[in-house]
Formats: structure tokens, sequence, C-alpha cells
């Protein structure tokens, strides 16, 4: 996975079907803490969200920085249980490649959203109005179907040198 190190169990991908994996998917979820911070370069946070309809079906939301490239980030909602990857999106230059399994290119921010066929291989080009780390953020959460989020539910902190 790119720049996660998180086990996967792909016997739960070959399993889990294309039901299973939309009610997933489509379930509105409701965050655990009330802010998410975007990680510093070479950082990790972690923070956990549930479906509303099913409280004890948990997600980890993990956030991930490059180090090198500190614009490089990547937001992971990973069912908690199956630890199955269901969302990724990689913000990465626009200049970055990747290809899907059907052979297209896509270039720049993209989104991962698993399916039984093709499971977290195939990537949409993934643009918003004024891109930036927060914004990103928020639009991944709402694309997952996060719910409450308000202008101070994501924050970017500031770096003391």
């Amino acid at each position: 996975m790119n720049n996660v190190d998180i086990k996967i169990n792909i016997e739960v991908h070959e399993e889990m079907k294309e039901e299973e994996i939309r009610k997933l998917l489509d379930g509105l979820k409701r965050l655990q803490e009330k802010q998410i911070e975007i990680p510093n370069p070479a950082e990790r946070n972690e923070y956990e969200a549930y479906l509303i309809e099913e409280f004890k079906h948990k997600f980890k939301i993990i956030l991930r920085r490059g180090n090198r490239q500190s614009d490089k980030l990547t937001y992971l909602a990973l069912d908690k249980e199956a630890k199955l990857p269901l969302m990724r999106l990689d913000v990465v230059p626009d200049n970055h490649a990747h290809k899907n399994p059907d052979g297209e290119i896509i270039y720049g921010t993209h989104l991962h959203i698993f399916t039984e066929q093709y499971q977290d291989k195939y990537a949409t080009k993934f643009d918003i109005n004024n891109p930036n780390l927060v914004n990103y953020c928020v639009e991944f959460l709402r694309k997952f179907k996060v719910i409450e989020l308000n202008k101070n539910s994501v924050v970017e902190m500031p770096r003391f040198c």
C-alpha cells in the first residue's frame, strides 16, 4: 500500500462481497474524536470512526505524511476488524502517475475505493476546489460518509523547529 504500513488480510478481501463492501462504504459514520490533526512530515496520526447504525463496527482513519515530500499525504479508511482498506486518498504532486489494473494512467491526487473486482488497486482522479491538506481531509471524510464535520473538525498544527 502507498506509504502506509498496515497488514492486510487478503483472505478477507477474497471473501468480502460487493454488497457487504457497499454497506460499509455507504453507512453513515461518526468520528470518536472531535478533531483530526494533519500530521507533521514523516508522522502518522490515527483516529477511530464507527457506523452510526452499528456502533460496534469500527474503522481506523489513518493519516500519514511523507518525509522527503511533506506535501504528499495518504488518508486511509480501514475496516478495523477485517483490516480492509475501504478507501484511500493519495495526495501527490501532479506529475505522479498511478496505473490502474485496466492500464489507464492517472496523474496527481487520486482516490482508491475498494471493490470486489479490483480490491484497492483502481483509482480515480480526485479534484477539489481550494486544494490544501485540510480540505483534502474534509472531502475524504465526507466521501467516506463521516457526518457532523465542521470548519474545526480538521486542523493543521503549526510546526515548531
